[in-house]
């Protein structure tokens, strides 16, 4: 049984509400991301690193999404089940470098899951977009510092590809 529409929209009318007031503490957290990691790739060729929140929009569609197995809403708990709030790109030059930058991740962070986007997507016919996404926390003893505490319960997202992918 599939989901009323207008109780997807309310339910995207009210987690946009609860993201509202959050947002601004994942864009914090997105840039102290990329901010440990241009001081730990300092001696890596990094093509870039950016930072971002998700957006407004964005996140209102993916709050939307229908799991097609279930016919209920994919994300039920917005804030707690949506794990690119706050997300990092390395771009690299190549692809040694990714593994490089993968060392550096593993040193800095609590890495909670990785996830090799090439393989998923070899799997189901898809080309183009090749990854490497990481879910990470921040390690004690830096979240016990001031300026990080605030960030403790959040998780981003770290993808890492070439300049190529």
């Amino acid at each position: 049984m599939s989901i009323d529409p207008q109780a997807v929209e309310s339910h995207a009318n009210k987690s946009l509400l609860a993201y509202l007031p959050v947002r601004d503490l994942y864009a914090s957290f997105a840039e102290a991301i990329k901010n440990i990691l241009d001081t730990a790739l300092i001696s890596n060729s990094i093509h870039t690193v950016q930072w971002r929140a998700k957006d407004f929009d964005s996140f209102s569609e993916k709050v939307s999404k229908i799991d097609p197995d279930t016919g209920q809403l994919k994300y039920p708990q917005p804030l707690q089940d949506i794990t690119d709030l706050a997300g990092v790109r390395v771009i690299t030059y190549v692809p040694q470098t990714v593994r490089d930058v993968e060392d550096v991740i593993r040193r800095e962070f609590n890495v909670q899951e990785r996830l090799d986007k090439d393989a998923a997507l070899l799997g189901s016919g898809q080309i183009g977009y090749k990854s490497i996404h990481f879910l990470v926390r921040l390690k004690d003893p830096r979240i016990q510092a001031t300026e990080y505490s605030r960030f403790t319960p959040l998780v981003a997202e770290i993808q890492v590809r070439t300049i190529l992918q």
